[in-house]
């Protein structure tokens, strides 16, 4: 069972059975696993590649980044976002009151908080270190000014 509460400070609980042995999300999680470990043997995974800004999108390339008709505002390396591991998901957040905006980035080993406010020029604020273990699988969403994290580390299910 997972709890949290929503905000209007009301709890819910959902049952996290839908996990267990659900192939959809057995192979999604295999498909991930096996990028994870080509990038590794490539040596192409994120934190390899230069901070960037304002990369325009040339011949179907903005830099390493395959595009159409889009150019990279920003990059930002997995290591400069404060993780040793890998990048999972994203997730974003604009602050109703100030109208900031932020990058929440889930990594193997915790989640990354990031002022994109400025696109061309991110700033990173903080790293939340995972209070378990390593996760492949690690996903936050966000709803009004509450947010939750979760990760699916092998260990727990």
């Amino acid at each position: 069972m997972i709890k949290y509460k929503n905000s209007n400070d009301w709890q819910h609980t959902i049952n996290a059975s839908f996990l267990d042995n659900n192939p959809r999300m057995e192979f999604m999680k295999r498909i991930k696993e096996e990028q994870f470990r080509k990038c590794e043997e490539d040596h192409i995974c994120g934190r390899s590649y230069p901070k960037q800004s304002n990369v325009p999108c040339v011949d179907g390339k903005a830099g390493e980044y395959e595009c159409q008709n889009v150019d990279l505002l920003s990059f930002v390396p997995l290591g400069e976002l404060g993780s040793t591991g890998n990048g999972n998901d994203i997730w974003g957040w604009t602050d109703p009151e100030t109208g900031r905006e932020y990058a929440i980035s889930g990594c193997t080993d915790g989640t990354s908080f990031v002022d994109v406010s400025e696109p061309t020029d991110p700033k990173v604020l903080a790293f939340l270190p995972t209070h378990t273990v390593s996760s492949s699988w690690r996903d936050m969403k966000v709803s009004h000014a509450s947010g939750v994290g979760v990760s699916c580390a092998a260990e727990f299910f």
